[in-house]
């Protein structure tokens, strides 16, 4: 049977439970993180995060978020230690946001809401595969990552660059060579307790991490631009590399992305401002390599990281457009559930 979950007010959290009893249960997620009650666990193990040989494959709109695919096949990128006995494979990650900078995040600490939270998701490589592994109750690893609004996250903007390829529901993209180490704050010091996915079908899976130290985004990191709106203004070009929207077989909405560039640039400022909506349009049908794009001139002009989240769709192309914004749960009742600190 299809369930037709999502975040509205027909479908949103306060109705999952409907099609899926278990939101109804003792070990639901995410909870609010009581610092004071968080108990500091000294046996609780550093953090192993070995993201180095991370096969990033491709980035999707599954029409609740965005998702970051990963080659799990082989133990390329794990995560070990801290309160997990077993190592943990990356498979995905992905974000939750708000309508506002003011919400954003599914935890919460002594109640506060961030902006955004990042989901990097693992599984136990003591199961054969991940859907074996979300059926158990240490089935699951995943690192929790706050977003607030601050300096720039250079790790950030590859991402950022790929959403003008899915916009919309059911769109997908090539994405390989991510690092996501670049997405991790500098302490690994963390909050963990057992609870679940936080989307249907909400098994209580999950070994959750939560990072105290949180990453920012900044107004400099730009969203996609679009002819006449945000970043139609002057841009700085960039030695872009051959784009994986047209050169690796990627599915790509709507305009070649043209947002693709490697992090060492060489900026050469060209000016887009004079540009009629049409010239812009056609802009974007240029071969990639004489395609001028990289991050907006002027901080006026640049969106937030979270700006950019807010501009997919949770529809299919064609479909009346809804802003994919305030894609969260609410927390939920701890049940006696212990929160341990790894720090004092």
């Amino acid at each position: 049977m299809s369930h037709h979950w999502g975040y509205g007010p027909h479908n949103g959290p306060e109705h999952w439970h409907k099609d899926f009893p278990i939101a109804k249960s003792n070990r639901q997620s995410p909870v609010d993180i009581d610092t004071k009650a968080a108990a500091h666990d000294p046996a609780l193990k550093p953090l192993t995060v070995s993201y180095e040989r991370a096969a990033s494959k491709r980035i999707l709109n599954n029409g609740h978020a965005f998702n970051v695919e990963f080659d799990d096949s082989q133990d390329t990128a794990v995560l070990k230690g801290g309160p997990l006995a077993d190592t943990y494979r990356l498979v995905q990650f992905h974000f939750h946001w708000g309508s506002s900078d003011g919400q954003g995040s599914e935890h919460r600490v002594d109640q506060k809401k961030y902006a955004a939270e990042l989901h990097l998701v693992h599984w136990n490589t003591k199961y054969p595969d991940f859907g074996t592994a979300v059926k158990q109750p240490d089935g699951l690893a995943v690192l929790g990552v706050f977003l607030k609004v601050g300096d720039a996250k250079p790790g950030l903007q590859k991402v950022i660059d790929a959403l003008a390829c899915i916009k919309t529901k059911g769109k997908s993209a090539a994405f390989p060579g991510f690092d996501p180490c670049g997405l991790l704050p500098g302490s690994l010091d963390y909050w963990t307790y057992p609870g679940s996915l936080t989307t249907p079908p909400l098994l209580e899976c999950v070994t959750w991490i939560v990072l105290r130290e949180p990453i920012s985004v900044s107004s400099e990191q730009v969203g996609f631009p679009t002819a006449g709106g945000p970043g139609a203004g002057a841009v700085e070009s960039a030695d872009l590399v051959s784009s994986w929207c047209s050169g690796r077989g990627a599915v790509c909405a709507e305009k070649p992305c043209a947002m693709t560039f490697m992090p060492k640039v060489t900026r050469v400022r060209t000016l887009l401002s004079s540009l009629t909506a049409d010239e812009g349009e056609r802009a974007w049908q240029k071969p990639l390599n004489s395609v001028h794009a990289a991050s907006v001139a002027g901080g006026r002009d640049r969106p937030l990281a979270i700006t950019a989240f807010r501009k997919l769709s949770f529809n299919k192309e064609g479909e009346a457009e809804e802003p994919m914004v305030d894609n969260w749960r609410p927390p939920q009742p701890l049940h006696g559930r212990q929160v341990r600190a790894s720090f004092q």
